[in-house]
């Protein structure tokens, strides 16, 4: 069997591009937070990803709150927000999993 050809070490017009500015194709999301950065092409995935970040900055905003101030509510709240984190967060991961099983990454 004889060796793989040589291949080049610098990346093509294309790869660079969608590495720096994110430029993939159909790509509905993208994340980019200094070193990490993340996308994805598929809409329900984005939509939960962007929803379970949206309720982590209230559950946040709601211990800061009950940090401040001396409410009965805000126990419940942090129930029903952390219940909705949960179902939300799963349906981002299971849908990561499911894309990845389907060799679709």
């Amino acid at each position: 069997m004889p060796p793989p050809p040589a291949v080049s070490t610098r990346p093509d017009s294309d790869t660079r591009k969608a590495f720096t500015k994110g430029d993939a194709p159909h790509q509905v999301f993208h994340l980019k937070l200094g070193g990490l950065a993340y996308g994805t092409d598929d809409k329900g995935h984005a939509a939960a990803l962007i929803l379970s970040f949206a309720i982590l900055v209230l559950i946040l905003l709601t211990l800061l709150i009950g940090a401040m101030v001396d409410r009965t509510w805000i126990g419940e709240t942090l129930k029903v927000l952390g219940s909705a984190f949960l179902i939300v967060a799963g349906i981002a991961v299971g849908k990561s999993v499911e894309k990845a099983k389907n060799g679709d990454d």
